[in-house]
């Protein structure tokens, strides 16, 4: 839901590699879900901070919260390559 509370459904998009496989494989339990939980909660942090109408012109440019994901990632042995919303 954006600032103004217009509900939106969106998925965020991360590309990634895995740059320590011993930490994936033992990080969690599933990876992608971990990877995918923390980029939705990004999203959903930044577009709640915005009006619609200064969110959808730049949708396919939002950054989502990359810095958050790429924390977890780093945590599950992922790099991130790219962070975005599909609408």
């Amino acid at each position: 839901m954006t600032a103004d509370k217009v509900t939106l459904r969106l998925n965020a998009v991360v590309t990634y590699r895995i740059v320590d496989a011993q930490k994936t494989v033992s990080a969690a339990d599933d990876v992608r879900q971990a990877l995918y939980r923390e980029a939705q909660t990004g999203a959903a942090a930044v577009i709640g901070g915005r009006n619609w109408m200064r969110f959808w012109p730049t949708r396919t440019r939002s950054p989502g919260d990359r810095a958050g994901v790429a924390r977890r990632a780093g945590e599950l042995g992922l790099e991130i390559a790219s962070v975005g919303i599909r609408t």
